[in-house]
């Protein structure tokens, strides 16, 4: 499995402290010689180093528009699998045609 660039990052700064320290000198420029990627214009990026005395908690972006899923639409986005007849299947890896053979007998 590929792992993420979070992942990746984290990994060789914890590894290579000269690249750690170019990456809290200058986050983007670094992640783009080090990964030979080229971020948008408008697209900053901010390192924060934990300490001691200070931990960072990174949140996702807000949902733009305020949308939110019903809970049907999120047991589907989280796995759940569903049956014809709208309801979550009870099971969490069979896929609706072994759900109906198992559980109609």
């Amino acid at each position: 499995m590929a792992r993420s660039i979070d992942e990746q990052v984290l990994e060789k700064a914890m590894k290579d402290s000269d690249f750690r320290r170019k990456l809290i000198a200058d986050p983007k420029a670094t992640l783009e010689k080090e990964f030979k990627v080229k971020l948008p214009a408008g697209v900053a990026v901010q390192v924060h180093e934990d300490s001691d005395r200070v931990r960072h908690l990174v949140l996702p972006g807000a949902m733009k528009g305020g949308v939110e899923l019903t809970d049907d639409q999120l047991a589907t986005a989280a796995g759940g699998l569903r049956r014809s007849g709208g309801s979550t299947c009870p099971c969490c890896t069979c896929g609706v045609s072994t759900h109906q053979t198992i559980f109609s007998q």
